[in-house]
């Protein structure tokens, strides 16, 4: 049982319970005292501990987020690093796809030349038929090497006129075709992969006026 639980059953009761109040009561204030001077002599050594411990947990907590900063900047850097090694990889292919983009284009090309200076070394001596032949056997050769490479004439006539690939030059009325279509190819249009190159000069056929139809 503790003095106070003693004082309190002690103190309602008797005179002897008054009695031994007077007399513990000195000896609460003199543990009291006792424990003041206790704490104020050993105060600084108790705030060093705890404040040495604060800053022990304080360290620890800073060298776990300094070695997780660490890790995150080398793994910044090595990505930096690779993604400019990225850039610089798509800047040559860029580069050289630039360069060298109708190199296979420009080979064959060098075939349809070679004809076309034997023609001319040919045409001193050749007749007519010869050079018409020799003429038509190059122009086959670059018709075929234009395919090769995705390049398709557009010669629509006698088809309806598509202002998608054709671009009229003139109307000319015309019993032959019906009207709306394209009446005569005045020069060819190409396309490159189902895209545009250049549109077909085409005449568009009208339809014939009365009066003209029934003379």
């Amino acid at each position: 049982m503790s003095i106070r639980q003693i004082i309190k059953y002690l103190l309602p009761r008797t005179l002897f319970g008054r009695s031994l109040l007077i007399i513990v009561t000195p000896l609460i204030l003199l543990q009291a005292m006792t424990a003041w001077i206790f704490y104020d002599r050993h105060w600084d050594t108790i705030t060093w501990r705890l404040a040495s411990s604060i800053a022990g947990d304080i360290a620890h907590v800073i060298e776990e987020l300094q070695a997780k900063a660490d890790e995150n900047w080398d793994r910044y850097v090595r990505a930096a690093a690779e993604m400019e090694n990225i850039r610089k990889r798509a800047a040559r292919d860029v580069e050289h796809a630039r360069k060298y983009a109708l190199e296979g284009f420009g080979r064959d090309l060098l075939a349809v030349k070679d004809s076309l200076e034997m023609g001319l070394d040919a045409a001193a001596s050749a007749d007519a038929d010869a050079l018409r032949e020799g003429s038509a056997a190059t122009l086959k050769l670059l018709s075929g090497t234009l395919e090769r490479f995705g390049i398709t004439e557009v010669d629509p006539e006698g088809e309806p006129f598509d202002p998608e690939l054709h671009e009229a030059i003139s109307m000319q009325p015309s019993a032959d075709v019906e009207p709306g279509s394209v009446l005569t190819v005045v020069q060819k249009g190409y396309t490159l992969n189902d895209r545009l190159l250049r549109p077909a000069m085409v005449v568009v056929a009208a339809e014939v006026p009365e009066e003209a139809s029934k003379d």
